[in-house]
């Protein structure tokens, strides 16, 4: 098959038809994912896509190591990611190839700029995820939160995420996010990574 140009991922049948409304391109072509990413290597080896639009709209839809496993070893795809605004996220994924990084509730300029300027080289981000990534670079301060350091404690434990959900009243998801955010902050790849930072400290 002949390579196309991009591939839109994403588990969202509503923002597949956003952008199939504002990027007015014959070579895009899109992969619903409803396994968790389980055949996304195969997706991007059946299409050899350029650029990559990646939707991130919540923490559990895909495993964010395994994207970027598929990335370093399809170096030469060009990622735009849509997502949550969390600067921890921006970070992480800037760190892990992404060229483009776009919040979720992005207008339709917004994304229509951002793949433009991804299909001509180009790494430009909103002035709200630059002053973040501007902050982050100036003053990279590793504190961490009062509810950051008791999801830890709990980790430390032996609790998981559904446990320690129920301990600190929210929901498993929350607390994942709070890994997430953990992770970022003391630089650990893996949760495995975080279990054996909590317990030896």
């Amino acid at each position: 098959m002949m390579g196309s140009k991009t591939l839109v991922i994403t588990h969202s049948n509503f923002f597949a038809d956003f952008i199939k409304n504002i990027i007015p391109d014959k070579n895009i072509v899109f992969h619903i994912v409803l396994n968790q990413g389980l055949n996304i290597k195969k997706k991007i080896i059946e299409h050899n896509p350029q650029i990559i639009i990646l939707h991130l709209e919540n923490f559990e839809f895909l495993d964010k190591e395994k994207i970027f496993a598929i990335h370093k070893e399809f170096k030469t795809i060009k990622l735009l990611i849509v997502g949550p605004k969390n600067p921890n996220y921006i970070e992480y994924f800037i760190k892990n190839g992404a060229s483009s990084y776009l919040y979720e509730d992005a207008t339709a300029d917004e994304l229509l700029t951002g793949y433009k300027n991804i299909k001509e080289n180009k790494i430009i981000f909103s002035n709200k995820i630059a002053q973040i990534l501007l902050k982050k670079t100036t003053n990279p301060g590793t504190n961490l939160t009062i509810k950051e350091n008791q999801v830890l404690d709990l980790i430390k434990i032996g609790f998981n995420s559904d446990e320690i959900g129920l301990k600190l009243d929210c929901s498993s998801q929350t607390i994942n996010v709070h890994k997430f955010n953990i992770r970022i902050k003391l630089n650990l790849k893996k949760n495995s990574e975080l279990l054996r930072y909590a317990l030896q400290s």
